[in-house]
């Protein structure tokens, strides 16, 4: 595909304050992520377009499948499945984290519950990734970071995108950028 023509439609699309050198890492790297997740962990995609140019094109509406499993959660399952094939890492399903634990000044680990049982966890790391969503559903931080947004305005993001993960990271000191940069998808009232 036309990496230079899809940058230039992101970042105008961003008003011109995305970093253009992340768009370029990811749209370089798409491919192989693509052959990656398809050839690797078994993926496939429903609705693929074959273009004359040779290209394949999907969309996220194409869904993809993994084992039957359909859509977003085909490739959660497809990933969770890899991640419990590895030895020395444990893996921890529909637990929330709710604290960051340090040691002096660098993370140690992370407390969490698990939102079925209510049993609380706590674990030890030598580091820690904090793969969070965004904060779309939450007004407050919405509205804070875009003064186009009102409390009022309705929201069709999924309910769990509420920023917690960020208010985990800012309170050990992570520094947040780009809050600015947010895709409420007000499309109407959800209700």
């Amino acid at each position: 595909e036309d990496v230079e023509g899809v940058m230039g439609e992101l970042v105008a699309g961003s008003g011109f304050l995305s970093r253009q050198d992340l768009w370029e890492d990811m749209l370089g790297a798409s491919a192989e992520l693509y052959a990656d997740v398809t050839e690797g962990l078994g993926v496939e995609y429903k609705g693929k377009r074959f273009q004359s140019d040779g290209n394949v094109y999907t969309t996220m509406s194409s869904g993809c499948v993994w084992n039957g499993v359909t859509t977003g959660r085909g490739y959660v399952s497809a990933l969770v499945e890899q991640l419990r094939g590895r030895s020395g890492i444990a893996y921890y399903s529909k637990t929330m984290v709710t604290e960051i634990l340090k040691d002096g000044e660098r993370a140690a680990g992370i407390v969490g519950v698990n939102r079925v049982t209510g049993n609380v966890l706590a674990v030890k790391a030598k580091s820690i990734v904090l793969a969070t969503g965004g904060y779309s559903r939450n007004a407050e931080l919405a509205m804070e970071y875009d003064k186009r947004v009102t409390k009022e305005m309705p929201s069709s993001n999924v309910c769990s995108s509420t920023g917690d993960g960020l208010g985990l990271g800012e309170g050990v000191g992570a520094g947040l950028r780009n809050m600015e940069l947010v895709q409420i998808h007000p499309l109407g009232d959800p209700r």
